[in-house]
């Protein structure tokens, strides 16, 4: 009786994980897939040049951010160009389509604060600015943790594989 208590247990728990967790969940299976990544990638490379396996991870560890730096260096000009074009011409392009809008479509489909011409509370823009910055710390805190879990999976697979063995019971051990 105990036993299936426990394993309903472990399942509200599991169930209750993926709804409420489910960013945190996808951020490990990332650091687990870069892990397997840079392990496949690294046995092919230590197969072919006969390099130290530490040091094929750690090179392709440095190509990846060392592309990564190369494509932002030559993509970003351009990039920024693209977007302050883009805020240049979107309040036009708005406009425009509202004006559209309007003309095919009536009042009906705008609400009653953009049809009256009163501006967004400056409560509004705060909060959106406030949500943006947090994104973009939960983005590279993901990238960090993601990054971390693969190197250290690729360089020390065995520890991963002896957690994901604790997790078996001892009689099906054999078939995992």
């Amino acid at each position: 009786m105990a036993r299936y208590f426990f394993i309903a247990l472990l399942v509200t728990v599991a169930v209750l994980l993926v709804v409420f967790e489910s960013e945190a969940l996808f951020v490990l299976f990332g650091g687990v897939l870069l892990a397997i990544f840079l392990k496949t990638i690294a046995d092919a490379l230590v197969r072919f040049s006969r390099m130290p396996y530490r040091l094929a991870v750690v090179e392709i560890v440095l190509i990846i951010l060392g592309s990564g730096v190369v494509l932002v260096m030559s993509a970003g000009p351009r990039l920024v160009e693209q977007t302050t074009k883009l805020v240049q011409t979107l309040p036009t392009a708005m406009h425009d389509a509202a004006g559209y809008l309007h003309r095919y479509l009536g009042d009906g489909w705008t609400s009653a604060a953009h049809g009256s011409g009163v501006p967004p509370a400056a409560t509004t823009l705060v909060a959106g600015a406030r949500g943006a910055v947090l994104g973009s710390f939960q983005l590279v805190a993901a990238a960090v943790v993601v990054g971390f879990m693969g190197l250290y999976g690729a360089l020390s697979p065995k520890t991963y594989a002896r957690v994901a063995l604790a997790l078996v019971p001892p009689p099906p051990r054999t078939r995992a």
